[in-house]
Parts: structure tokens; C-alpha cells; sequence
């Protein structure tokens, strides 16, 4: 599954790379076909020099506006980019049970048979249970990481253990698709591929385009024949001066489109704040012990299972 979502966020970010790099390519291209041109200097000057000018402004608006950057392995990594609790499926699962009890209450009140809400019911709380397993899990890995960064062996050691008992319980329940039976498993992983292909495939359509349209205007530019040129609308100034603003809105296009995509997601420019506020550099290590991380982050164990070694007991 990991493949699966590297090649589709591969496909996705080189699409956008490409898309706003041949927007830049046709700015360069128009701007260098002008100059070729049999214009006055003062002229050729004016051309590009506001051309970059306008450009360049507008790289750096975008960038203030909208920052690049963060964590790139939320971009290209996206399983060990951003956290990956699955807190908000379990809020909609804790909604849906409220609209259960709802129908619950009302049912007994009525004297109505109630065996398939309360299924329904029991299903949602599997389901939460399962997520709940998986935020362990998720949360754990972080920790174990930092112990090791730390060089804590030992606690690293047991966030190991821990892992262990929470990953052979979500085997046990059957409920993830790499838990799956061989079969089954290779169906589900044809279908989630093909269905990747599909945003992938749009996603290409543009840059793909652009491409292909410039590859025509390097034929135009380049063919010779017997007394004909072609491109000769490139080789026309009036038809340039309307051309070089129209790659210059291109290209802005382009850069807008690249820093959006790129940008840093909301929740970690949050965190990056609150770091800074705390006086720590943003995304690095602002001083919070794995203890203090553990105490925000880390679900009480379940019943029978030590915590580990530091933790701080259970509230």
C-alpha cells in the first residue's frame, strides 16, 4: 500500500513540477525570441526587463503569502508525513452512535424490536476500537523514533514491545487490508490502483499538453524548407508583444500552482508557530521530553499491560 500511494503523490507532485516549469520555459523562450528580433535596444530592454520584474514581484508575494517547505515527506511520504491518527473517523463514529442511541431510546419507548440497531452499534464501537489500536500504534512509532534519536535503548526497546501486542491484535481483528488473505488482498490492492490511475491521469493533462504544444512550437521554429519558415508568427514583433505577456501570466500561473500544492498543510504552520512561541526553532526539537509528549499524545495502556519505563501514570 505504501508503494501504491508513493507512485500516485510521485506521479501527482511531478505533474505539478513539470506543469510549472514549462509555464517558466515559455516566459524564458518568449522573452529570448524577442530579443532575436530586429527591435531597438531600448525597446528589447523595456520587453524583458519588465517582464522579469513582474515575474519575480510575483514569486516573491506567493512565497510570503503562501510558504513552501515543511515536512517533504508529507509531500512525497505521505504514510510518514503527517502524523496519521485517525481521530476524525473516530469522531464520526462516535456521531453515528449518538444517532443510534437516538433511535435506541425511542425504539424501547415504542416497544419496537431493537436487535439490528444495537448490531449496528456494536459494529461502530469495532470500528472505534480498531482506530483507536492504530492511533497507538502511530503514536508509539513517533515515540520509539525520538527514543532512538535520543539514543534510550531500553525505551525504545520497550515502545517496541508495546507495538508488537497493539500490531498482532489489529492482524487478529482482520480489519486492514494488508491483514488480508492473499487473494482478496491482490483484488483490493487492483481496485485502489485503478481507481489512483484515474486523479493521476487528470493530473497529467495539463502538463502533458503543454508538452506536447511546446514540442510543436520547436518544429515551427526549426523547419526549413525551400523558401519557407516556418513559425514566422514568432518571428513577427507584433505578434510578440501580445505572446511575451501572455507566458508571463503563464508562468505566474505556474508558480501559484507549484507553492499551493507545496505549501505547508495548516496543522503543521500551527505547530511551527507554537514552537516559536515556545521559543524553540519551528520543526525542530523545542525541548518537550518523549514523557511530556507521551503525557499529551500517548492512549492509557490497555488493562494488564505495563507502560513504559518513565511514563507517567495513567490520569
Amino acid at each position: 500500500m505504501n508503494l501504491m500511494l508513493f507512485l500516485f503523490g510521485f506521479l501527482c507532485n511531478l505533474a505539478v513540477i513539470v506543469g510549472g516549469l514549462v509555464g517558466v520555459a515559455w516566459l524564458a523562450g518568449s522573452l529570448v525570441l524577442y530579443a532575436l528580433l530586429d527591435r531597438p535596444l531600448w525597446e528589447v530592454v523595456i520587453v524583458i526587463g519588465a517582464s522579469i520584474f513582474v515575474f519575480t514581484r510575483f514569486c516573491v508575494w506567493v512565497v510570503r503569502r503562501r510558504p513552501v517547505g515543511g515536512n517533504w515527506r508529507y509531500h512525497w511520504l505521505p504514510w510518514e508525513g503527517g502524523g496519521g491518527e485517525s481521530n476524525e473517523e473516530i469522531r464520526d463514529l462516535e456521531g453515528l452512535i449518538d444517532e443510534i442511541e437516538e433511535e435506541l431510546s425511542e425504539a424501547r419507548r415504542e416497544d419496537v424490536e431493537t436487535l439490528e440497531l444495537e448490531e449496528i452499534k456494536l459494529d461502530y464501537l469495532r470500528q472505534i476500537e480498531g482506530h483507536q489500536l492504530e492511533n497507538k500504534v502511530v503514536v508509539l512509532r513517533r515515540l520509539r523514533k525520538k527514543a532512538k534519536k535520543a539514543d534510550r535503548k531500553d525505551e525504545a526497546e520497550e515502545y517496541s514491545k508495546r507495538i508488537e501486542k497493539h500490531e498482532a491484535k489489529l492482524k487478529k481483528r482482520g480489519d486492514r487490508l494488508q491483514d488480508l488473505p492473499l487473494f482478496p488482498k491482490l483484488i483490493a490492492y487492483a481496485m485502489i490502483g485503478s481507481i489512483m490511475l484515474i486523479p493521476a491521469f487528470l493530473a497529467w493533462m495539463i502538463p502533458g499538453a503543454l508538452l506536447v504544444q511546446t514540442l510543436e512550437f520547436w518544429n515551427q521554429w526549426t523547419v526549413r524548407f525551400p523558401g519557407v519558415r516556418g513559425g514566422e508568427w514568432m518571428r513577427s514583433p507584433d505578434m510578440m508583444i501580445v505572446v511575451v505577456p501572455g507566458c508571463l501570466a503563464l508562468a505566474c500561473v505556474g508558480v501559484w500552482v507549484v507553492s499551493w500544492h507545496f505549501s505547508q498543510p495548516a496543522s503543521e504552520t500551527k505547530k511551527k508557530s507554537a514552537g516559536k512561541k515556545r521559543g524553540g526553532k519551528p520543526g525542530k526539537d523545542t525541548g518537550d521530553s518523549i514523557e511530556e509528549a507521551q503525557a499529551v499524545s500517548l492512549p492509557p495502556p490497555p488493562p494488564g499491560e505495563e507502560p513504559p519505563s518513565g511514563a507517567p501514570p495513567p490520569e
